[in-house]
């Protein structure tokens, strides 16, 4: 649960670096966190079962 968590937070500054102008554009790093959200999420939901 904290991983889920702590990835949904990653996600948040992952979205204010992409309204940044003078950060780099993390649009790759934003699809790869989705995909581990995704991951988490049925790691998560196939434990509680």
């Amino acid at each position: 649960k904290i991983a889920y968590k702590e990835a949904w937070e990653t996600k948040f500054w992952i979205k204010l670096c992409l309204k940044s102008e003078s950060l780099p554009n993390p649009e790759n790093l934003l699809d790869q966190l989705e995909s581990i959200i995704k991951l988490l999420g049925k790691i998560i939901s196939s434990t509680r079962r």
